[in-house]
């Protein structure tokens, strides 16, 4: 009985251990098959680091703990879906070949946890390689995250030529108000937001908050930061709900306010300001965005543009109030 007890410990250890260093490996491989192929390294978060691509210089921050690593890595220009799924799949047999090789290697040595967990890493890395190379061979219908990856590279390739988010043409109906699962399915929300954001239609915005909202992961994941950042804007300047909007900034520990890109401090500027945390700290956020424009351009394309007149219309807002004072 204690023997069996021992193998249940060894093996349910073991096989968190492996999630946690298999999901690393995925997301380094993923980073170098897209540089391979001309990608953009973008992020790499894990454990208490976040590594990112800001203001086109490398930055490394300290972060919330997240143990499953994840690499935002920018494609290149001109790839489709079916190309990145097919590299998608190079990437995930990358760790499934390392961790076999490590199975047999360490075996006769190793102590019996890191056998198991080596072990166990590499059914991990075969189930998930199986899985894309399923989707490669079936098609996109059978992959869940088909739609929205597809719908989020449409605008992405369209913003990247010229289009601002408000003349962008909307694929498909209104999203359902409810929560999603994954920060995959709410990339193309977002940019539906962004599209009546741009165009001035706050009236609009109300349903996007409230899945923003309905959506927030419940552990810290930086994959949501984007849609944080636009429920804290809303809740600052359209809803002027200073506690919810306090309250998403300090369930951030500090990201927004360390974050210098143009969307980080637009966001950061408007929150200041709408909040009354001071007129001068806003107005200095809101220079330091647009000192940032262009490298945000190479990322979101057009939606720079946005991003630059909403920091000048707060900027207008600012000055106009300290002329009347």
């Amino acid at each position: 009985m204690k023997i069996l007890a021992y193998f249940m410990l060894y093996g349910i250890l073991g096989m968190i251990a492996a999630l946690i260093i298999y999901t690393f490996a995925f997301e380094l491989a993923k980073l170098i098959v897209y540089k391979a192929i001309g990608g953009e390294f973008v992020s790499f978060v894990f454990l208490f680091f976040n590594i990112k691509k800001e203001n086109g210089k490398i930055a490394f921050k300290s972060t919330n703990p997240q143990l499953l690593a994840k690499c935002t890595a920018n494609p290149p220009e001109g790839l489709s879906e079916e190309q990145d799924t097919k590299y998608g799949l190079i990437a995930a047999a990358l760790p499934f070949v390392v961790y076999v090789l490590l199975s047999v290697l360490t075996f006769g040595i190793a102590p019996m946890f890191v056998k198991v967990m080596f072990i166990e890493a590499a059914v991990i890395a075969a189930l998930f390689f199986g899985y894309i190379l399923k989707i490669v061979i079936n098609g996109k219908d059978n992959a869940p995250m088909a739609e929205y990856l597809n719908k989020t590279a449409e605008y992405n390739a369209k913003m990247k030529s010229g289009i601002r988010p408000a003349d962008l043409e909307l694929i498909g109906d209104e999203p359902e108000v409810k929560r999603y699962s994954s920060a995959q399915e709410l990339n193309p929300i977002l940019i539906r937001y962004w599209h009546y954001l741009d165009r001035g239609e706050y009236d609009k915005l109300a349903p996007y908050a409230d899945i923003f909202n309905k959506s927030q992961p419940n552990f810290y994941n930086s994959n949501y930061n984007g849609v944080l950042y636009e429920l804290i804007f809303y809740f600052s300047f359209i809803e002027r709900n200073t506690i919810a909007a306090q309250n998403l900034v300090s369930n951030l520990n500090g990201e927004l306010e360390n974050d210098k890109d143009t969307n980080g401090r637009r966001v950061y500027a408007y929150f200041l300001y709408y909040t009354n945390k001071g007129r001068d700290r806003a107005l200095q956020a809101a220079k330091e965005g647009l000192e940032h424009v262009e490298d945000l351009r190479h990322l979101v394309g057009a939606a720079a543009d946005m991003e630059r007149d909403l920091i000048l219309k707060l900027i207008d807002t600012i000055e106009k109030e300290k002329e009347m004072n």
